[in-house]
């Protein structure tokens, strides 16, 4: 893989996670999810939950695990 395409990887998976971490916490989702979403609380977590999971799926697209090297 090329220096490039690396860096690209690297940035795309830390956005990723930048992202992620920037999800409301379960305990704050229970507080406020009828105020800020108007849904209750069960379906907001369960929402948040699914698009977690779909931002880390986007980031991991396309991309395959290195064979490991072999030891002599």
């Amino acid at each position: 893989m090329k220096q490039d395409k690396k860096d690209k990887l690297i940035v795309r998976l830390y956005t990723a996670l930048k992202t992620i971490t920037r999800y409301q916490t379960p305990d704050n989702l229970w507080r406020h999810s009828e105020r800020d979403w108007g849904l209750p609380w069960e379906e907001t977590l369960a929402s948040s939950y699914e698009n977690m999971q779909q931002t880390a799926k986007d980031a991991i697209k396309g991309v395959r695990l290195p064979k490991p090297k072999v030891q002599p």
